[in-house]
């Protein structure tokens, strides 16, 4: 009898033993996983975002582009009619204001996009 209770006290204390020694590594691999995994998806994230703003940039940059060429396009169709077609004040006028009005145009269709 006595012989079992020294197994089993001695079992018992490996057994705290192995345990004492196992649960802190084991908490700081899971630690480490985490810290691992959180900083790894993090660099994931922000190397997606920073591809989608330099995407919108450039899109943003070609529709600009492109609205400021339709614009100069425009004005220097306006002053090669002014220059080649004779016209009174009146009609200049008129036509002036015609480009006014389209300019207006541009700049009312980019703000409520």
């Amino acid at each position: 009898m006595k012989n079992d209770r020294q197994n089993t006290k001695m079992l018992k204390g490996i057994k705290a033993k192995l345990l004492k020694i196992l649960l802190p590594c084991i908490a700081i691999a899971i630690i480490s996983i985490i810290v691992i995994s959180y900083m790894a998806s993090k660099k994931i994230i922000v190397q997606e975002a920073k591809n989608l703003l330099r995407a919108e940039s450039k899109m943003n940059a070609k529709e600009l582009e492109t609205w400021t060429t339709g614009i100069l396009n425009t004005l220097d169709m306006l002053q090669n009619t002014l220059e080649t077609v004779p016209m009174d004040e009146e009609t200049e006028k008129t036509l002036s204001g015609y480009d006014c009005k389209y300019e207006s145009g541009f700049s009312k269709r980019s703000l409520h996009r």
